[in-house]
This record gives structure tokens, sequence and C-alpha cells, in this order.
């Protein structure tokens, strides 16, 4: 129980005048709202602080009044000091702890965090579990990403035993706490050494699809002042596969991008966009493995692994820095974000992608007019949190390129650190 003596005791007072009640079934707010005002209202006039009526009919109150009033042989003592104490020194913390949780509920997290201050009584309310639990609920869809370090979903498939606040704390981009500059004799080192600029490979449903496939263009120069092309570079195995351009990144940094799709662009036109994983060239049927292969497969994909990667993509996938994953998030989509499942942990198998080659998750829409998935669905619908890897999603803006830039930022700062 919350609280201090006083404010137990009142609520056992307000528990004896609800027992009273012939129909009282469990807590209602109103009820107990109706109760605490009627006891502090005895309680206020008791001490004489109403006006009292004489026999004549004139009002008189307890300043007024020089000597004992006898009513129906009953003394009333009006202490005036007494009055004006009970009077000032009743608020908030006096009502039910019950109501002050339902005030509570109206508030933000920040407004929680910082009514949390005050005092001892309030920061024991104000980490209730039922109240962090409801604002992670209403507030994981408002947020523009989240990692494999920042969804909630990994905190409930291992039944953490963390807080609610403490989740939402770990979870909501706005309450991360900004961490110091990390200083390494080696990556410093490393840093001092000329590297090719990264390798990434980017592929997905969401490069097919009429809203979001012009991504690909604002990368290969539609927006030079964000993307520049600086030329290409020739594929390292059968079919073309691993060609590429050089991009620069606002003029900072540079990458080397390799798109992946499905098949040609007549074979995308003309398949069914249901079936796009059986005819997607990127993978073929899953053929008969070892034991230790299955079980990875298993713990990745529950148990559900229909497809492999083809043979020259998992050669590629070995020699790549970073991948990025590009789906349609619009609510209005011919397609769920599901259907990119297959595609998706296929190619991030463990047995050709290295567990420590950071994952990029591009969630865009076409322009803000459009109706969005959250990334928190998104993820859930993805199965992010088995995903055994580093990895971050943005919201994405396909026509301001809003996101897309910090999610490039993001995946070479991943690169740079590995």
């Amino acid at each position: 129980m919350f609280g201090n003596e006083e404010t137990l005791a009142n609520v056992n007072q307000l528990l004896i005048l609800q027992q009273k009640q012939e129909n009282a079934m469990g807590f209602d707010f109103d009820s107990v709202f109706q109760s605490s005002y009627k006891l502090f209202a005895s309680m206020y006039s008791e001490s004489g602080i109403e006006g009292n009526t004489t026999t004549e009919g004139q009002s008189t109150t307890s300043h007024q009044m020089s000597e004992n009033q006898y009513n129906d042989d009953i003394v009333i003592m009006v202490e005036p000091s007494k009055t004006e104490t009970s009077f000032n020194t009743f608020g908030v913390l006096d009502l039910p702890v019950q109501v002050q949780l339902h005030i509570f509920s109206f508030l933000t997290a920040q407004d929680l965090s910082q009514a949390s201050q005050s005092c001892r009584t309030w920061n024991d309310l104000c980490s209730d579990h039922l109240l962090w639990k409801r604002l992670l609920n209403i507030d994981q869809h408002q947020w523009n990403t989240v990692s494999h370090s920042t969804n909630p979903a990994v905190y409930r498939a291992v039944n953490s035993d963390l807080s609610q606040k403490e989740i939402y704390s770990r979870c909501c981009p706005h309450a991360q706490s900004v961490t110091g500059l990390r200083f390494s004799i080696p990556r410093l080192f490393r840093s001092l050494v000329l590297k090719k600029p990264p390798k990434i490979v980017m592929f997905g449903p969401g490069l097919e699809c009429d809203d979001t496939s012009s991504i690909v263009r604002k990368f290969l120069g539609e927006r030079p002042e964000i993307f520049k092309t600086c030329g290409g570079f020739p594929g390292e195995f059968p079919g073309s596969i691993g060609t590429g351009f050089y991009v620069q990144v606002e003029n900072t940094f540079q990458i080397r991008l390799i798109t992946l799709y499905s098949g040609t662009r007549k074979e995308r036109e003309n398949q069914n966009v249901s079936q796009r994983a059986s005819r997607n060239k990127l993978l073929v049927a899953a053929a008969a493995r070892d034991e230790q292969d299955i079980e990875i497969d298993n713990q990745e994909n529950n148990g559900e692994n229909p497809f492999d990667a083809s043979h020259s993509v998992r050669a590629l996938c070995r020699t790549v820095d970073a991948f990025i994953f590009v789906l349609n998030a619009s609510t209005s989509a011919t397609t769920s974000v599901s259907e990119g499942k297959p595609e998706l942990l296929t190619i991030m198998n463990e047995r050709w992608t290295h567990p420590s080659i950071p994952l990029l998750i591009l969630s865009c829409v076409k322009n803000d007019d459009v109706t969005r998935v959250s990334c928190i669905t998104v993820a859930d619908q993805l199965q992010l949190h088995n995903m055994n890897r580093v990895w971050k999603m943005y919201n994405c803006n396909i026509q301001t390129l809003d996101g897309v830039t910090d999610g490039i930022k993001w995946v070479k700062g991943a690169v740079d650190s590995r």
C-alpha cells in the first residue's frame, strides 16, 4: 500500500463508509470520490467553520459564539485554532491512493517523471506498473525508430525482470540517456588506416513497389545535394551479382551500394505480388542440410524455413559490410509487411551472413499524406525480436528523404564500430 500513516487512516475510513453501502462491488471512482467529499465535508462542518443557526433564525459563526450552543442535548465545542489547522493541512496527498493514481493516468511520461521528484509518496505512485504499461502500449506506436536494443518485444520474449518504467526508459527514443565519448585505442588506430567505402547491399519488396521504388533514383543522383553518384563498379559473381555504384552521402563519406531485385523488370511487372517469395530469383527451395544448420534455422524462423539464398547471393553476402532492407509501410499497400519476411530471414541467415553484420530497415511511405504502419507493428510482423544481430529501423519519407539519411549515417557508424 502506498502513502503515509495519514493516508492509510483516511483510506480505512473510506473503506468503512463503502462497506455500509449495500451494492458496493469493487472500487468505483465516483463512489469513493463522493465518500471522500462527504468525509471531509463532515470534518469541515464539525470543526465549526460553517455557520450555526440559532433558535431565532439568526446565523452565527464560530468566532461570534461566546458560549456553548445546546441542540438536542449535544454540546458543540468551537475551537477556531483547530478549525484553521484542519482546513489548511488538507491537500492532494490526503486523497485516496486510487484517486491519485486515476489522476496520474492522464499524465504523459515526462509529467510522471517530473511529479515523481516532488516527494517520496509520489515517487512510489509514479512508478506504478499499470501506469507505465499503459504509456508503453500507447507511445510505442508514435516512435520514429526502433532497434534491437529498444524493441519492447525483446524484453517480453525473455520475461525480463525490469519494471515497465525501466523498459519504457530504455526503449523510448526521447528517454534514452546520451552516452559519453568512448575512447578506444584499437578503434583509434583502425580509424587512421585508409579503408575502402563500406559495401552495402539494399534489397526488399519496397524496391519494387510503385510508391517506394523511387528511393533507388534518389540514391543514384536525383537528389545530388544528399546522394551523389561517383561511378560504378562491376559485379564479382556470375549473373552480374554485385554490380553497384559509389555514392557520396552529403559530401561527407562514400558507400558502395549494391541493389538486389527479385528478377528483371519484365518479370517483376508480370508476377503476382502475393507469390513474390516463390518467384524470387534471389531465393531457392530449401535443400537438405545437416542438423546444426537446421537448428539455426529453427531458432531464427520459428521452425519455418522454406527458402535458401541462391549460390551467388550467398557468396555476395559473405563479402558485405552491411544490409539495407526496404519495405512499403503504407496501410493501403497491396502487400502486407509480413510478405517480405521470407526474403529478409533468408538473406540474413547466419550460415552466409555473419551476425556482426548490421541491418538497416527503412520503413518507407511515399509522402507525409500517406498513413503508415508504425515501426513497432512492422517489427512485430517481421518478428525482429528473434533476430540475433544489430539492427535498427527508421520511418522514412521517400519524397523528402526524412529518415533515410539518418539511417545511412547509423549504418556507416555501425560498420566503423565493428
